[in-house]
């Protein structure tokens, strides 16, 4: 139920968080969404040497652009190309 364009649970005395409305309605924590982009954009830093820089440019363009998922998935498909073996030690720390 909606009251004034808002839904009916919105109280409007309630202080704003740094929290924004997730595209599915659930509420997402930026500073959560921060600590995943900087992982994944760790994970290029891990992965330099492994892959070609091509591959690593590529996923960083994702990754600036809003898209940390998408360049993950970029560096997977990329290490599977390339026939690529990831060191142990970056598997463990992505577990």
């Amino acid at each position: 139920m909606r009251v004034g364009g808002q839904p009916a649970s919105f109280d409007s005395a309630t202080p704003r968080s740094p929290r924004t409305v997730g595209h599915n309605g659930g509420v997402a924590d930026c500073a959560a969404m921060e600590r995943h982009l900087s992982r994944c954009l760790g994970l290029i830093v891990r992965l330099q040497g492994v892959l070609p820089p091509e591959s690593l440019d590529c996923a960083q363009h994702l990754m600036d652009h809003g898209e940390p998922a998408e360049g993950v998935l970029s560096l997977a498909w990329a290490l599977v190309e390339n026939e690529a073996h990831v060191p142990a030690a970056v598997v463990r720390d992505w577990s």
